[in-house]
């Protein structure tokens, strides 16, 4: 009876261990610098960078955030209005996001 009883708990714990694994994003603290066309003055300062899945999230200081979902190609986005952003790595710890307007170079 007790064997029956280990068996039991065993199964249980595999079948919630594996029930309730959750995917957790790469996320960083970054220096964020944004720059909006028109506007001479850019902002800059801490944010935070998260990677998961091909989807990117921005979060400035400020509060304004981006949430970037994959698009067709390679390096293209959807941000949450459904507007285009392009990124380019330009350099080994950056990476600029563009898109008609704005970019926000993120570096990590």
């Amino acid at each position: 009876m007790n064997s029956n009883l280990l068996k039991a708990a065993i199964l249980g714990t595999l079948v919630l261990g594996t029930s309730t694994h959750v995917s957790h994003a790469d996320t960083t603290e970054a220096m964020c610098v944004v720059h909006k066309q028109g506007e001479k003055k850019n902002a800059s300062g801490p944010c935070d960078f998260s990677q998961r899945e091909g989807y990117v999230s921005i979060k400035l200081r400020n509060g304004d955030s981006y949430e970037l979902r994959p698009g067709e190609k390679p390096n293209h986005f959807k941000d949450m209005k459904g507007n285009k952003v392009v990124r380019t790595v330009i350099g080994p710890n950056s990476h600029e996001y563009k898109w008609d307007g704005k970019k926000i170079v993120v570096t990590f």
